[in-house]
């Protein structure tokens, strides 16, 4: 019972040899192709990392100039507040112009130069 049984695990063991030796040329192709990869990937791999650097240098460039906008940004809003109090006030008066009130500067043959530089 024994050398049967030490007659077939040999008869496996020779089977599976035989199988090896015949997977042997798809693991090669296999590993081939494996370390084309491999190499491709390292290639994609390098590329990235100088695009990833062109686009820090890029979000720098563009962090700066967002800054620098922010600037004039707050810069407007401030002249902006000044000036909004003197266009509010100019709109008042304006509104409170009557038709007589330019009909009265028409008839002015010679305006004084105030008001020539009000019309103008």
């Amino acid at each position: 019972n024994g050398l049967t049984m030490l007659f077939k695990t040999e008869s496996s063991v020779g089977k599976m040899q035989h199988e090896l030796e015949h997977l042997q040329p798809q693991l090669e192709e296999a590993k081939a192709a494996a370390e084309v990869m491999i190499e491709a990937v390292q290639k994609q791999k390098v590329e990235a990392n100088k695009v990833r650097e062109v686009v820090k240098a890029d979000e720098t460039v563009a962090n700066e100039k967002a800054a620098a906008t922010n600037e004039i940004k707050k810069d407007c809003e401030s002249d902006l507040a000044e000036a909004m109090p003197a266009l509010n006030a100019s709109l008042r008066a304006l509104n409170t112009v009557t038709k007589r009130d330019i009909d009265e500067i028409r008839a002015f043959t010679n305006p004084p130069v105030v008001v020539k530089i009000v019309m103008e």
